[in-house]
Parts: structure tokens; sequence; C-alpha cells
């Protein structure tokens, strides 16, 4: 077409009549004009339905030409609709505030092109709207402010490329609403506000690079994720209200997810988390939960960076707001009585404090704190080290005395450690003599002050995580 030729468009009473005359001669005129925009603006198609041989309004096989194609505010009315096997070309496909009576609506095996899909506004009364088997090109696909009766929405094995899909503000009456083997490409996926009145399903899908938000939805009914495979991006559950059970199972991937946001959200039900490792702070700071939710397996990763560059010792949290997160997480475990995964987020808690509420020396010494006992969560660790300075300092005797007395110089080290028993003293001061026969050198007394610090400081940790180990 030469750029002095008008665009073909497809229009009117001319569309209708071709689409009457059926597929053949539909695909027929498009292979003749394969560039054109075909508009059904505000057609009333159930004045149409009688002049059809089935009573259904069928697009089923019809091949639309390159450009946009328009059903914006047509009128369907009640009975069966179905675009399945419909092959649209590169172009904007909208069916904007369009309304759907009672009847099944079907887009099954459609293929689209490049170029931006929209419901928006469009209204279904009662019957299954079924999406199954398409291929979505690359472009944005708006379902905003959707509205059904009955009906139940089904998106079954279908592919979609790189936009933006959003539902935002849909309300989705008494039907079920599934989503189920769905290739989802780039790009964020947006459930804001958005209410369900019946059970929810997301199986065996897969997420891309993208934000999920369901920041203010509400769930009248179940809200099920199942074998979910998570891409990169943001998990945003905000505000949300879960009427019903909320239920993560055998989801994949979860670590890919930077954020996993529950904060405000208010449960009435029973929560089903995913049992596994995240790769973030799970937020459910100002949560309403009504029955007990279980941590026992959630376990979080907090993430850190070096504060200064040319040391990687000293970390701080890239998120200070994790201290809250964690602080969150361990009250919802201590009212489990579930001590040990509140002591992990205690621990957690106060690396995520440290160099943020923590002062230069307070800091240093919760790194210390966290190093010799993983905040009171270890016993191996300051036994070890306990091990390691008996031995330090036996050497040091060893090897400044003569005859390498190893014998006396392990009675008076470990003699100094446990200066609680009642024999301790004797020892120490019957080895001592034997170890510097003559003048005992000034040297030795500073070094018994410094095991005799180190080994209080060890013998507190180990005795607090028996106390923790075994607390009942």
């Amino acid at each position: 077409m030469n750029s002095s030729e008008q665009k073909i468009i497809l229009k009117g009473q001319e569309a209708i009549d071709l689409w009457l005359q059926g597929k053949d001669a539909w695909n027929a005129w498009v292979e003749k004009h394969p560039i054109a925009d075909v508009s059904f603006t505000e057609v009333d198609f159930s004045e149409e339905r009688e002049k059809t041989k089935t009573g259904t309004i069928s697009f089923d096989g019809f091949i639309f030409p390159e450009g946009n194609v328009y059903f914006v505010g047509s009128q369907f009315g009640d009975g069966k609709v179905t675009f399945s096997n419909t092959q649209f070309g590169d172009g904007d496909v909208s069916f904007r505030a369009s309304q759907f009576g009672k009847g099944d609506v079907l887009f099954k095996e459609v293929q689209f092109g490049i170029g931006s899909i929209t419901f928006a506004d469009v209204q279904f009364d009662t019957g299954t709207l079924n999406f199954e088997t398409n291929n979505f090109s690359h472009g944005n696909i708006d379902f905003r402010s959707l509205k059904f009766g009955n009906v139940d929405v089904i998106l079954f094995n279908s592919q979609f490329g790189i936009g933006e899909i959003s539902f935002e503000s849909a309300q989705f009456g008494g039907g079920c609403v599934a989503f189920i083997y769905i290739q989802f490409n780039d790009g964020n996926i947006n459930f804001d506000s958005t209410k369900f009145g019946g059970d929810f399903y997301i199986k065996d899908s897969v997420f891309g690079v993208g934000d999920i938000t369901f920041s203010g939805a509400k769930f009248k009914e179940k809200a099920n994720f199942m074998g979910v495979f998570f891409g990169t991006g943001k998990c945003d559950f905000q505000n949300t209200k879960f009427i019903d059970d909320l239920r993560f199972s055998n989801v994949k991937q979860i670590e890919n997810v930077t954020q996993f946001n529950f904060r405000y959200a208010s449960f009435e039900r029973s929560v089903f988390l995913p049992e596994t490792q995240f790769n973030c702070v799970l937020d459910l700071t100002n949560t309403k939960f009504s029955n007990q939710i279980t941590l026992h397996k959630l376990e979080c990763t907090l993430k850190r960076k070096a504060k200064y560059w040319w040391s990687g010792w000293f970390k701080k949290a890239i998120d200070p707001e994790d201290a809250a997160r964690f602080r969150r997480l361990k009250e919802i475990a201590e009212n489990n009585k579930d001590h040990e995964r509140a002591l992990a987020f205690h621990a957690d808690e106060k690396r995520a404090k440290r160099w943020y509420e923590y002062g230069l020396l307070a800091s240093l010494l919760d790194g210390v704190y966290s190093f010799v006992s993983n905040y009171g969560q270890s016993i191996l660790r300051p036994t070890l080290g306990l091990i390691l300075t008996i031995a330090l300092f036996t050497s040091i005797h060893i090897y400044n005395t003569e005859g390498y007395q190893i014998l006396n110089a392990f009675e008076f080290t470990l003699a100094n450690s446990l200066p609680f028993l009642g024999s301790a003293k004797a020892i120490a001061s019957e080895s001592m003599k034997n170890l510097y026969t003559e003048n005992i050198p000034s040297w030795v007394n500073i070094s018994t002050f410094i095991q005799g610090g180190i080994t209080f400081i060890l013998l507190f940790f180990i005795g607090l995580g028996l106390r923790n180990r075994f607390r009942i």
C-alpha cells in the first residue's frame, strides 16, 4: 500500500454482512485485503443471532487481517459466543466495554498477533469464560474493571508474550477463577483491588521476570497456588483480605522472589505458607490472623552488604525494615511455642539491626556474639572455642617453661578455666609452683586474667546454648 493510499477499514453493516456470510467468505476477503482494520464497535450481535444457523455468535476459524480489531461497546446478548481457532494479525484487539449475556464465551486455540489486547470494563453475566490453548504474542493485556456474574473463568494451557497483564479492580462473581498450565513471560501481573467471589487457583504455571501484585485484593473463597514456578520479581499481597484458606503447595523457585509482602493483610481462616527457603524476608508485619500459623520450616535469607568497601567482615542489612519483619516472625513463632524458630528469627533480627540501631561498639559486640555462639543457638561453637583457648594457653606455658612440662601446663590452664570447682584453686596453685619454680613472671598473672575472662564468656555461651536447646 502506498503512503498516499488510505488504510482499509471494514466496519459497520459491511462488516456484519461479511461476517454473516461465514468463515470462508470472510477469509477470502482477508486474503485479498491482508492489511486492514476491522471494527464491530457498538454492534448489537443479539439482533443478528436469529440470522445465524446455530444461534451462536461465532468467529470460529476466522482469520483477521494485519491491523486493529475493535469490538468496543459490542452487545453479544444471551447465548453462546465463540472465537475458537480464530487468528488475529499484528495489531491491537479491543473488546473494551462490551457486554456478554447468559451463556458460554469461548476463546480456544486463538492466535493473537503483536499488539495490546483489551477486555477492560467488559461485563459477563453467567456461564463459562474459557481461554484455552491460546498463544498471546508480545503486548500488554488489559482486563481491568471486568465484571462477572456467576461465571467460571478458566485460562488453560496458554502462553503469554512479553508485556503487562492487568486485572486491576476486576470483580469476579461466585464462579471459579483458574489459571492452569499457563506460561507467563516477562512483565508485571496486576490483581490490585480485585475481588474474587469464588475459588481462585493458579496451578502448574510458570511466571517470568516481573512483579505479581494482589495489593488490596479480596478473596471470598479459597486461594490456591499449587505447583507454581516463580520468576524474578516481587510478590505483593499487601492489604489483601483472605476470608477463606490461603494455600501454597509444591511451589518452585521461590528463591527468585525478591520480596514477599503480606503487610496489613488479614486472614480469617488457615494459612499454609511455602515450606522452603526464601531469598528475602517474608513480611507479615501488621497482619491479622484468626487461626494459628505454623512457621516451623520457614527460613528467610537476610540480605547484607559490606559496610566498608575494604572489608566483608563488617556487614549491614540492605533493607533496615528487615528487622521489623523478623521481629514479627519471632512473635508468631513465640505464640506457637516454637522456640527454635523464635531463636533463629531473633538472631536475624539482631543482625538486621546491626549498624542501624546499634552504635559502633554495640555493633562490634553484637558481631562477636553472633560469631561465637550464633546468638545462643550454637553449643558447638563456644565448646570448640573453649577447647582452642585451653590448648592455646597450655602451649604458651609449655613454651615458656623448662622441660616442656605438658601435664603441669595442662592442669594449670584447665584449673584456671574452671575456677568454680572446689579443688581448682589448689590444683592451679600446685601446678604453678611446678611450672615456675623460681619467681613467677608478671605476664603469667596477666595471661591468667585474660584466659579466665575468655573461658568465663565461653562457658556462659555453652550454658546459654544448653538452656535454649532444652527449653520446654
